[in-house]
């Protein structure tokens, strides 16, 4: 499965209501990624390269390293380029949530400056 399907599929797990804080309403400061995200990635790596390889490093011939070297490093661009798109989507969000804001002190500083023409 493709990282990006992985990481896609835990953002909803990431921004689901449990991951609040019951107190304060705010996202919780420990947010460790929930197992729907961990145990996917750490299957796609292992199906790349097992936890033997990696166990049998120092025992690996050039071929051999070499072939994991490059699985890991396909794995590594695969996994960041999620991760870029999972960032642009938050980037979207956030530029979105902001726009209303972004109206409502435009709207303010029109009254304010209303305000301040009829005070004079």
């Amino acid at each position: 499965m493709p990282a990006a399907t992985l990481v896609g599929r835990g953002l909803a797990d990431l921004m689901s209501a449990g991951m609040r804080a019951a107190e304060s309403g705010r996202l919780d400061q420990e947010l460790n990624p929930p197992e729907a995200v961990v145990g996917p990635l750490t299957a796609a790596l292992e199906a790349r390269v097992g936890p033997s390889v990696v166990m049998a490093v120092a025992e690996l011939g050039g071929d051999e390293l070499s072939a994991a070297l490059h699985a890991l490093q396909d794995f590594e661009e695969e996994l960041s380029s999620a991760c870029r798109s999972l960032h642009h989507a938050i980037d979207a969000l956030n530029t979105e949530l902001a726009r209303p804001h972004r109206r409502w002190r435009i709207a303010c500083v029109s009254e304010l400056s209303s305000f301040r023409r009829i005070r004079s």
